[in-house]
């Protein structure tokens, strides 16, 4: 991978190959879930220049809330955006991951609650589903 690689030499935007799955079969709907949408599977890898070095990337197309206080990102531990979820979660402070999946849960319930595509970056899980298949 040189500079040569990428469009005009400009290195200063990824490289970027996205690919969608269409007519899944049950078992990859089923183990790929989180990353479909409307039964389809888009999944794809960035080519990102670091100074003289080249980073890999996975990405994948998930659906997030709208919302941006009940995305992954935007949950720091305190509170999701100024709300307190300690009815769901107890009277002590719960670990991130526990707010994360009530936030989820939060999301699933309340059908109303728009979502979004967004594009992750390194998405976890993603790679261990097609590792365990072999």
């Amino acid at each position: 991978m040189n500079e040569e690689c990428f469009f005009e030499k400009c290195t200063e935007n990824p490289i970027k190959i996205v690919v969608t799955f269409h007519q899944l079969t049950k078992w990859e709907q089923e183990k790929f879930a989180f990353w479909t949408d409307n039964g389809e599977l888009t999944v794809g890898r960035e080519i990102v220049a670091e100074g003289e070095s080249y980073k890999i990337n996975n990405l994948a197309m998930v659906r997030v809330p709208e919302a941006e206080w009940l995305q992954n990102d935007s949950i720091n531990g305190d509170k999701i955006n100024g709300l307190d979820f300690g009815a769901e979660l107890g009277t002590s402070k719960p670990p991130v991951k526990n707010w994360k999946e009530t936030a989820k849960k939060f999301a699933d319930k309340h059908h109303e609650i728009t979502s979004i595509p967004k594009v992750e970056v390194n998405p976890k899980r993603y790679s261990g589903v097609l590792k365990a298949h072999h």
